[in-house]
């Protein structure tokens, strides 16, 4: 999440000149991606073999690191590149959210990303 972060700051607080340039702040975002995709990268390497991050049931673990990952996604934070690229971090992400805490936990709280 920190390198997603980077990213996010520079959306919210670059200068106006800059932001109305899209061309310019896309590449600028594309260089800073660069991390986010590699933290990615490394995710899925670290799922392979493995049904959740710490074992074969859902943790605390899985659900920080999923929350961070969900927010990548749903903003864009990857220059352009998608979820299904990095293909054992996809086949985790659908079995957290398929487990049933994680069901009643969204359910419950509404979260929705």
């Amino acid at each position: 999440m920190i390198h997603a972060l980077a990213i996010t700051y520079a959306r919210w607080f670059a200068p106006k000149p800059f932001q109305d340039q899209p061309d310019e702040m896309k590449e600028f975002e594309k260089g800073l991606a660069i991390n986010v995709c590699k933290d990615l990268d490394w995710l899925d390497s670290e799922l392979k073999g493995r049904r959740f991050l710490a074992g074969e049931k859902l943790t605390a673990a899985d659900t920080m690191v999923l929350m961070s990952v969900q927010f990548i996604f749903a903003r864009d934070l990857c220059a352009g590149r998608k979820r299904g690229e990095w293909r054992e971090v996809d086949r985790w992400i659908g079995a957290c959210e398929g487990t049933e805490s994680w069901k009643r936990a969204v359910e419950k709280t509404g979260h929705e990303m």
